[in-house]
């Protein structure tokens, strides 16, 4: 092993980041660290991956913005929401009307975090939920729903994964803009 070059666990990449190590995983899974996975399925990463990495943070931050997939089909909340999440710095939203663009949205940009309406015309949230679980390379992609369904409309539908937060609307815009920053740890969520 190269000593000059050691390798690391994505927790040690994220403590030398600054990151949770969620957004390390994130970041390992789009690419942005330089990884490859044990036979084990443990994510390595070069120590050399980090620091290139931490010299792009310090010379252009806009490079590491969080991204945003925001899936609402009511065009009025869809513009709510959108509006209150680009208020949030360091994020990119990407609002979409349906859950087919949606889903190549999400093909293109590789989210850190997935809001979708459940109840939508052609392609409904249940069924798009379905097609993000299947995809490995979006296994990790955090995933919440915002819904005016309840509980019991929700599981006589087919129910959700145990792994995704439901929002129940009404939701104003600063609802949605503090879950975000809250999920994805942003400094936002703390001022």
């Amino acid at each position: 092993m190269d000593q000059s070059d050691p390798i690391i666990t994505t927790r040690e990449a994220a403590e030398l980041l600054g990151v949770s190590v969620r957004t390390a995983q994130t970041w390992v899974e789009a690419g942005t660290l330089d990884s490859w996975k044990t036979p084990g399925g443990h994510r390595r990463v070069r120590r050399s991956s980090v620091l290139k990495l931490l010299a792009q943070r310090k010379g252009n931050v806009a490079d590491l913005s969080r991204k945003v997939v925001l899936i609402e089909d009511d065009p009025t909340l869809l513009a709510v929401y959108e509006q209150a999440l680009q208020t949030l710095t360091g994020v990119k939203v990407f609002a979409q009307a349906d859950c087919f663009t949606g889903l190549m949205k999400i093909g293109e940009v590789h989210p850190d975090l997935i809001l979708t309406d459940l109840r939508m015309v052609g392609m409904d949230g249940f069924e798009m939920i379905r097609h993000i679980r299947a995809d490995a390379r979006l296994s990790h992609t955090a995933l919440a729903v915002l819904t005016g369904m309840t509980q019991d409309e929700i599981v006589a539908a087919g129910g959700l994964p145990d792994n995704l937060d439901v929002l129940y609307k009404p939701l104003s815009g600063n609802d949605i803009r503090e879950y975000v920053a809250t999920r994805l740890n942003h400094p936002s969520a703390y001022a």
